[in-house]
C-alpha cells in the first residue's frame, strides 16, 4: 500500500456487507460507474463504503483498461469503524503521524493482510 499518496479516496460499492463477506478474491471497480473524482493508482489506499453504510479498508492492487473505462482491481481489508474511516479520509490534513494514529493504521492494515493470507489457504 502506498505511503506517497496524500489523500484516501472513498469508493461507494454496490454490495451489502454480507455480499462482500461472501465474495472471494478482489473486487473490480469501474471508474465510470464509481464516479471517482480522479484516477486511482496501484497501491493506493481506499475507504470502501457498502450499501449498508459499513466502511472497509482497501487498496488498488492493479489496473485494467477497457476502451471507455478504467477498471480498478481492489483488494479488501478489514471493516472500519466510522471514526477510523473518517480519520483515513482526512489523512491529507497532516497525516496519521500528526494525530498519533500510525499504530492504529498499521494494526488494521496488518489484520487485512493476515485475512487475505488466510483466505488464500
Amino acid at each position: 500500500m502506498s505511503e506517497s499518496v496524500l489523500t484516501v479516496e472513498l469508493v461507494e460499492l454496490p454490495y451489502t456487507g454480507a455480499e462482500l463477506t461472501a465474495m472471494r478474491g478482489p473486487l473490480i471497480v469501474s471508474h465510470v460507474e464509481s464516479r471517482l473524482r480522479r484516477a486511482l493508482e496501484p497501491g493506493e489506499d481506499l475507504v470502501l463504503l457498502d450499501v449498508d453504510g459499513e466502511y472497509h479498508s482497501g487498496w488498488v492492487a492493479d489496473l485494467r483498461f477497457e476502451l471507455e473505462d478504467t477498471l480498478y482491481v481492489v483488494e479488501r481489508g478489514v471493516r472500519l469503524p466510522p471514526e477510523q474511516a473518517s480519520e483515513r479520509l482526512d489523512e491529507a490534513d497532516g497525516g496519521p503521524e500528526a494525530r498519533g494514529l500510525e499504530s492504529t493504521q498499521s494494526v488494521l492494515d496488518m489484520l487485512a493482510e493476515w485475512r487475505k493470507e488466510l483466505d488464500e489457504r
